[in-house]
């Protein structure tokens, strides 16, 4: 079993917990966040890692990969997620909607749409990409201009899971002991 460290050498006195990990399709390249507002990106085979990711200013809760690893998108107690760009690191768009901490998200099967959800009780799908939260509801918003948006509502807690169906379907699992499809 090998060890990956999230923090450089320089930043090993300063170790902050990891929250999050996910592997890319191709099982070649791993993303982690952690409270230390970062998420990284390594080469598995290597051991080495390849990115400190910057940009959030809360711990980066949640994190995943576009189906061709191209892309990447974070969650953040900072209420915002982001859509970062892989192989170099730029964030390409922050994500604004969620009115607490952004708990997980996930992309669809041709990653046109992204999901998140947390703490504020909602789920909130992008076009090219969703997000969900805490507020109970589930979000559908537009990236570009015009930004549109539509909210689903039900759950009556914190929504902890978003996932999408390879069929096109999006479930959202609650601490209020539900899952809605």
């Amino acid at each position: 079993m090998r060890e990956l460290v999230h923090e450089t050498q320089e930043d090993r006195t300063q170790a902050q917990q990891v929250n999050n990990c996910t592997f890319s399709h191709d099982g070649q390249l791993l993303l982690t966040g952690s409270d230390d507002c970062n998420a990284c990106i390594w080469h598995v085979k290597g051991e080495k890692l390849l990115s400190k990711i910057k940009g959030h200013t809360g711990p980066v809760k949640a994190c995943v990969f576009s189906n061709d690893s191209n892309f990447f998108a974070t969650g953040s107690c900072d209420c915002t997620v982001r859509l970062w760009k892989t192989k170099t690191g730029r964030c390409l768009y922050t994500l604004q909607g969620h009115s607490k901490s952004v708990e997980t998200v996930c992309f669809n099967h041709n990653s046109k749409l992204l999901a998140s959800a947390g703490w504020d009780y909602t789920a909130i799908l992008w076009d090219t990409m969703a997000t969900g939260s805490w507020d109970y509801t589930i979000r559908v918003w537009r990236i570009r201009k015009p930004r549109q948006r539509i909210t689903l509502r039900g759950h009556t807690g914190n929504v902890s899971c978003v996932k999408f169906s390879a069929f096109g379907m999006l479930a959202s699992a609650s601490w209020d002991k539900t899952v809605r499809v």
